[in-house]
């Protein structure tokens, strides 16, 4: 009976260790996180870029952070004053090390790259009657090898004068 005990006590045993590790993996990891976006100049003009800031909030490196993504605002040609959709595509970045607590910046082409006709598509996103919003989906890898993605979309606030988180996730945070 005692060597029963004594298995049972064991594999019990193993059991927590394993799970200790796995869950240390999972507090011990990098988290790969959009920090701020925010216009190159202090309110959309026509020759503003925008700025991307990814953070690391984890106690880790992350490694080969890049990501992807899009800007989308009114549109429809030059020429046009009907509503439609602008886009410009963000390439996969190169990749970057993210050491923990630090960060990356991206920096978009002017938005009068895409925007047209810049002074009606400003005032149309200022005035509130279309968006300007952004997708970005991040890769990453964390100091135990494992790979992690984030997706996270916002849009430019007039009230705030400033960009706002609308939706994010975090794909690769499971319960095990």
């Amino acid at each position: 009976m005692a060597t029963k005990d004594a298995a049972k006590a064991a594999r019990d045993n193993a059991e927590a260790a394993k799970d200790a590790v796995s869950n240390s993996k999972i507090s011990a990891r990098a988290v790969v996180l959009i920090d701020n976006v925010r216009f190159s100049s202090p309110h959309p003009e026509i020759n503003s870029t925008i700025l991307f800031t990814l953070k690391n909030f984890g106690p880790t490196i992350a490694y080969r952070v890049r990501f992807t993504g899009e800007i989308s605002g009114p549109g429809g040609g030059p020429e046009s004053t009907e509503p439609g959709t602008a886009k410009l595509a963000i390439a996969e970045t190169p990749s970057n090390t993210i050491a923990p607590q630090g960060s990356v910046s991206w920096m978009s082409k002017s938005i009068s790259a895409f925007l047209q006709p810049m002074p009606l598509r400003v005032q149309q996103i200022i005035g509130r009657t279309a968006d300007l919003t952004y997708r970005l989906d991040v890769a990453y890898d964390d100091a135990f090898g494992e790979p992690h993605t984030y997706h996270c979309e916002g849009k430019y606030e007039t009230a705030l004068n400033g960009f706002i988180v609308t939706s994010s996730s975090d794909e690769s945070i499971a319960v095990r």
